[in-house]
């Protein structure tokens, strides 16, 4: 309840830019791990299987997917503080 206090309602733009900023940050952390648990883990895997292993395109797709996505999150996320921010 505190929390609420501090804002007033004539604060709004300061709740505003706080709450895209715990957006941003959120998509970026979410990139992050997307980019690591699909690309690291699965090139990491590939090198170190000993059972079945993966045709060498397919880590290559999968892990070309995943920084994409990742690329995607991170680039959403900084849209959004340039939508709240300007330049």
């Amino acid at each position: 309840m505190e929390l609420l206090t501090v804002f007033s309602r004539t604060d709004k733009t300061n709740v505003d830019e706080e709450l895209a900023k715990l957006s941003a940050n959120f998509l970026n952390a979410l990139a992050a791990g997307v980019t690591i648990v699909g690309s690291v883990s699965s090139i990491v895997n590939a090198l170190l299987a000993t059972s079945e292993r993966q045709p060498a395109w397919v880590v290559l797709l999968l892990s070309s997917v995943c920084f994409a996505g990742g690329l995607a999150l991170h680039l959403c996320a900084r849209s959004i503080l340039r939508k709240e921010f300007g330049s």
